[in-house]
């Protein structure tokens, strides 16, 4: 299937129309270049032994939420990379694609037949391998010519800003762009979404350049096989991007036809934002992958693609998450039924010309793929963040809270508005436990006051919660929601070993912990985690135990090995007879064997 999949896409490629590179995009390719793929279930199958391994979901994942967010299908994950040296990766010229027509930082890619992938070195020195089969390579190493947009002529502007009218300009493309009137004077913020495909991100210069939000990718859907698949970067661009001090969001490319689908790639967000305060939705980018795509060729209704979309928004929502849907002006148009959508969803929309002409509800406007942005390989996505008119906006200290067992710990939120005078009103959203189960967010934490533009969150037990501030004035209101994390800290009070002295067998002695918070036991890998030092040879050995997840805090516990007991007639040592050896006048120092039941023991 691969390989027939490679040649339609070179064929398609090569077939562009010029217009095409040189920066004419049509409504049909406004996040996608049109591309013809196809497929075949018997060849699929016979070729799944060249695919990556594909790893089974995390267990975690089956305990997030009671009403049951779970991965329903395998996942592509990349733990088969994490001991391979991507730089010294080797590959060659002779790739499935004619590269010469590509964006200019992809042309000198090599092919590597090992993992079926492009090894792309990107201009801060990271090297990524980059998938033909997921759904946005096309759009992003074959997509309008870079020149076309080169950023000149408008300087960062120290964001959010305020537009002037209607209108607002972008330092990243060196144009300005208006929209809808009823969004005069709203509130923008710059916002750039990455996945794999930028490769190595410079963070730092990313918010140097005046950007305020990433939306990172988390993971795609196959055009062509479905098959689900985490993004390579997601975990390396969502701290990067959380240390540089940007506001963060997420999406998964979709390519769900079925509402089971969807969820799966909700819960395969759910899993690996665990633990990760997010500032903005996440969202399900739900797009064709140009002229064929399973998407496209299942022929769903524009009621059948809503109620995909909605599934996926439904699950977020029940994981205490702001969710979203990522379109374009076509699929919101005509494919899609955005009316019919779930209560706070919120609509990221992808319209690639300076003046949005879409007549729906949006509060996200991906403007163009070929901005220019510091600290970013190549072309970037560039969407404004659109606050109308009256805005609320929440700052926590701090953002994450960790507790003792059988204490509290608290957070000071602060509201503020673009608009003097207003009325300040905070309530609990969602909550979420440690396990991932909705429950009352009472159960989680509790608010010290519901008014005022400052107010303390008393949290009582680990989890996540959801806060949200009303702003009113004059008959209008806005708001804005943050997400608090309560971590359980771990001391000594919370573990104990299960053994704490073993008899030495030449072996390594990995005691199991009973580690408990508020009287519940923890669960090991997903709670915390748990290391060994010295714990080979007789004396005092070490055990590590770190809260993951929910828990934080680092914990030594110490046990012994002592001295193998002949005496005991619990184990048998046998020493092999020592071999003759030759006179020398240097001395001898004859060597054996010594076993400890079938254990060869090493000499001191």
């Amino acid at each position: 299937m691969r390989k027939k999949f490679l040649a339609v896409l070179l064929a398609a490629t090569m077939m562009m129309p010029s217009a095409v590179f040189a920066g004419e995009i049509t409504e049909n390719t406004e996040k996608q270049e049109a591309v013809a793929l196809e497929t075949e279930t018997a060849e699929t199958e016979s070729e799944e032994s060249t695919e990556p391994e594909v790893a089974e979901a995390e267990e975690t994942s089956e305990n997030l939420v009671a009403s049951g967010i779970r991965l329903t299908e395998k996942v592509v994950t990349w733990e088969d990379e994490k001991n391979v040296n991507l730089e010294e990766l080797e590959g060659t010229d002779d790739g499935p694609l004619d590269l010469s027509r590509a964006r200019e930082c992809y042309r000198d890619m090599k092919w590597n037949e090992e993992f079926k992938s492009y090894i792309f070195k990107d201009d801060n020195g990271g090297t990524t391998l980059l998938d033909p089969e997921d759904p946005e390579f096309v759009k992003n190493v074959f997509g309008p010519d870079e020149k076309e947009a080169n950023g000149v002529g408008i300087a960062p502007s120290g964001t959010p800003r305020t537009a002037t009218g209607n209108t607002v300009a972008s330092p990243y493309t060196g144009k300005t762009y208006t929209f809808a009137a009823s969004k005069a004077n709203a509130t923008i913020n710059d916002v750039i979404d990455v996945s794999s495909h930028q490769g190595t991100v410079n963070w730092a210069a990313v918010k140097t350049a005046g950007i305020d939000c990433a939306i990172i990718r988390i993971g795609y859907r196959g055009a062509a096989d479905g098959v689900l698949h985490e993004d390579k970067n997601w975990r390396t661009n969502i701290a990067g991007a959380k240390a540089a001090g940007l506001k963060i969001g997420a999406y998964v490319f979709s390519q769900a036809i079925t509402e089971a689908e969807a969820n799966s790639e909700a819960a395969l967000a759910v899993t690996c934002l665990s633990g990760v305060a997010m500032d903005l939705p996440v969202f399900i980018d739900y797009e064709y992958y140009g002229s064929s795509g399973r998407l496209r060729d299942a022929k769903l209704s524009a009621q059948a693609h809503q109620t995909i979309c909605n599934a996926f928004c439904n699950t977020m929502k029940t994981a205490g998450y702001q969710f979203g849907i990522y379109a374009n002006k076509n699929m919101l148009s005509t494919d899609m039924v955005p009316t019919n959508c779930i209560a706070g969803t919120v609509y990221w929309l992808a319209r690639y010309q300076e003046v949005c002409d879409y007549g729906g509800t949006y509060t996200f406007w991906q403007y163009s793929s070929t901005g220019k942005v510091g600290g970013v390989t190549g072309n970037t996505d560039c969407s404004f963040w659109i606050q109308d008119g009256l805005t609320a906006s929440i700052t926590a200290s701090p953002t994450e809270i960790a507790i003792y067992e059988d204490s509290t710990g608290k957070t000071t939120l602060k509201g503020s508005s673009n608009t003097s005078d207003v009325t300040y009103a905070w309530s609990l959203i969602s909550a979420v436990n440690r396990k991932g189960n909705a429950v009352s967010p009472d159960k989680i934490g509790s608010l010290s006051s519901t008014s005022g533009d400052s107010v303390n969150f008393v949290a009582k037990k680990p989890g996540k919660v959801v806060i949200r501030l009303t702003v009113s004035k004059s008959g209008k209101s806005a708001t804005s929601d943050i997400t608090i994390m309560i971590r359980g800290r771990l001391t000594t009070d919370n573990t104990s070993l299960d053994n704490v002295e073993f008899e030495y067998n030449g072996k390594e002695r990995k005691p199991k912990a009973t580690v408990t918070f508020s009287e519940a036991d923890l669960t090991l890998n997903t709670d915390y985690k748990i290391s060994y030092k010295a714990n080979k040879r007789v004396g005092t050995a070490t055990a590590i135990i770190e809260g993951m997840g929910y828990f934080t805090g680092t914990v030594t516990e110490h046990f012994e090995i002592i001295p193998f007991n002949l005496d005991t007639g619990g184990s048998t040592l046998n020493i092999a007879k020592f071999r003759d050896q030759t006179y020398s006048p240097d001395g001898l120092k004859p060597s054996t064997t010594v076993k400890m039941n079938k254990t060869t023991v090493s000499p001191v």
